[in-house]
């Protein structure tokens, strides 16, 4: 079970840049994660992962955003699959 996020700062600033526009126009089940970046010092990355497209551990889609200390943006990408066939 997945909880909707608390409000977040970082989420914020993620939400307008256009990664994440794009994939929220059709994520009926988005999922956010939150943490320390590990290539910028005190900085943060957001990354937006669609559920029941993929899993958690696996997703198909998934937006990501490293932002500085001061939450700007420094990148953001759109990834999609691979997908897996069995």
């Amino acid at each position: 079970m997945f909880h909707k996020p608390a409000p977040n700062t970082a989420i914020d600033a993620a939400t307008p840049l256009p990664a994440f526009r794009e994939l929220l126009q059709f994520a009926q089940f988005p999922l956010w994660r939150v943490s320390p970046a590990p290539d910028v010092e005190n900085g943060t990355l957001v990354e937006l992962v669609v559920l029941g497209l993929g899993s958690p551990q696996s997703p198909l889609f998934t937006a990501t955003a490293t932002l500085d200390s001061n939450l700007r943006p420094l990148r953001s990408s759109l990834k999609f699959g691979p997908f897996q066939r069995k």
